[in-house]
């Protein structure tokens, strides 16, 4: 996968592990604010960005790290950055993940996610802000590994989300990976026996959204629910 996918599906594990909350004033694990969790994210995936990033100086760190200011349709792994204020990070063309605000609405709380909305994947909003500034990464098509293509087909966005069924799994027997959720819809290719792919919390009905790596391409599409084991 490349750097930037490694953000997004970092911020994403760490959404859906009550574990980790919001903290002002504890920003660097278990809990996060909301430029330490982009910060973390970012350097994680091998971004020069430092895990102590503010709102403040996290635009300068974004630019020299190879981030280049864009605009809509929204992307995976574009930036939505208010200094001074607050940063998110999309998912997709509609949805963000971000850390929001502790359980009593303040800067600090308890350890920990106590209301599932601490850290979350949430609709995109536009930041109300007149600073804010939207970047993306320009290098992400040069750092996929060489033998590893992205798919061109295109499928239906998801209808739904739930972080608790995000993670990794595995095909359970032969299953067709398909555009959109249903038995009508287009397939991509037949999934073999064991294939792993990864869910990110989308879904629409009883078939998951997955990104899998069959051949040296990655694909992504919709699996039908009972045709998954997680691990």
């Amino acid at each position: 996968m490349s750097k930037i996918e490694n953000a997004v599906a970092w911020a994403e594990q760490i959404a859906a592990d009550d574990r980790h909350g919001y903290s002002q004033v504890h920003r660097n694990s278990p809990d996060y604010d909301c430029s330490s969790f982009v910060g973390t994210a970012l350097a994680k995936a091998g971004f020069p960005v430092s895990i102590y990033s503010t709102t403040r100086n996290l635009g300068t760190q974004l630019e020299k790290a190879g981030f280049v200011k864009c605009g809509k349709p929204w992307k995976r792994g574009d930036i939505h950055l208010a200094a001074g204020h607050h940063v998110t990070m999309s998912v997709d063309a509609s949805h963000i993940v971000h850390a929001s605000q502790s359980e009593n609405g303040g800067i600090d709380g308890q350890t920990g996610d106590q209301t599932g909305k601490e850290i979350c994947v949430r609709s995109y909003y536009d930041l109300p802000y007149e600073n804010t500034v939207h970047y993306r990464y320009a290098g992400a098509v040069d750092e996929k590994p060489h033998n590893v293509i992205e798919s061109c087909v295109k499928t239906e966005s998801a209808r739904s989300f739930d972080r608790k069924i995000a993670g990794a799994y595995h095909t359970n027997d032969r299953y067709n990976l398909r555009v959109g959720a249903g038995m009508n819809k287009t397939v991509i290719l037949t999934l073999p026996t064991g294939t792993s792919v990864r869910n990110y919390g989308y879904y629409t009905g009883k078939w998951y959204l997955v990104k899998a790596v069959v051949n040296g391409i990655v694909y992504t599409g919709y699996v039908a629910k009972e045709g998954l084991t997680r691990g």
